[in-house]
C-alpha cells in the first residue's frame, strides 16, 4: 500500500512540475489600430458641392521612418489629376503636410492617434512664405453617428478655430476673418462631413461615396 501512496505521489509531483514549466501560450497580439484615413493607392472620396460634386482620390502612398506614411491626395476630373495636398499619417496622428503647394513646418495636426473625446491641441505654422501665421485649435468631442449620402458612419467630430495673422508686409494688409469648422472623421476613410463657418457664411460638405482601394 505504501509503495502505491508513494508511486501516486511521485507521478502527482511530477505532473506539477510539467503543468509548471510548460511554456506559456503566446498572448495574441492586438490587431493595429485603423488609421482615420486610407492609406492605399486607389481609395476615393466623392464630396456634394455646388459643382455639383468632387472627386479626390489617393495617388500614391510612401513609407516614412517609424512606420509614418506620407499620402498624396488629388483632384480627378475628365481622367485628369491635379494636385490637393499631402498627408501624414502616423501612430501620433493625421497631419496636413503643404497649403497651396508649399509644404507647411510644422504641419497641422488634423486628429490625434488614437482619437479621444476632450483631446486638444494647437498648431501654429507659417503660410505663403511666412507672410501669415495660421493659428489652429482643436477639440474633439465624444463619437457620434453622422449620416451623409454615403452611409452613416461612426466618427469624432474635431472642432477647430482658426485665425490668420499678419506677420510680413504692407500695414494695410488685412488678415481674412477668422473660421469655425467641425470635421467628422471616421476610421479607414477620413474626413466624412465639414461645417464651414467665416464671419456670415456657413458652407456643409458631406460625402456622397467612398470607393475603398482595391486589394
Amino acid at each position: 500500500m505504501r509503495r502505491v501512496v508513494v508511486a501516486f505521489a511521485l507521478a502527482f509531483a511530477l505532473a506539477v512540475l510539467s503543468f509548471t514549466f510548460a511554456p506559456a501560450a503566446p498572448i495574441p497580439k492586438e490587431p493595429a489600430p485603423i488609421p482615420y484615413f486610407p492609406t492605399r493607392t486607389g481609395a476615393k472620396w466623392v464630396w456634394k458641392t455646388n459643382d455639383p460634386k468632387e472627386t479626390l482620390v489617393v495617388t500614391e502612398v510612401n513609407k516614412k521612418d517609424a512606420g509614418a506614411l506620407t499620402v498624396t491626395v488629388c483632384w480627378e476630373a475628365d481622367g485628369e489629376h491635379s494636385n490637393f495636398g499631402t498627408f501624414l499619417v502616423t501612430d501620433k496622428g493625421l497631419f496636413s503636410k503643404d497649403f497651396a503647394g508649399k509644404e507647411l513646418n510644422p504641419p497641422i495636426c488634423l486628429l490625434k492617434s488614437p482619437p479621444k473625446a476632450g483631446d486638444k491641441w494647437e498648431t501654429r505654422t507659417g503660410l505663403v512664405d511666412g507672410l501669415f501665421e495660421l493659428c489652429q485649435k482643436c477639440k474633439v468631442l465624444e463619437a457620434e453617428w453622422v449620416e451623409v449620402p454615403a452611409g452613416k458612419f461612426k466618427a469624432f467630430p474635431v472642432v477647430s478655430e482658426i485665425t490668420v495673422s499678419v506677420k510680413f508686409g504692407p500695414a494695410q494688409q488685412k488678415a481674412p476673418e477668422p473660421i469655425t469648422r467641425t470635421e467628422w472623421y471616421a476610421p479607414g476613410i477620413g474626413l466624412v462631413k465639414l461645417k464651414h463657418k467665416r464671419g456670415t457664411d456657413d458652407e456643409v460638405r458631406e460625402l456622397q461615396s467612398f470607393t475603398p482601394a482595391k486589394e
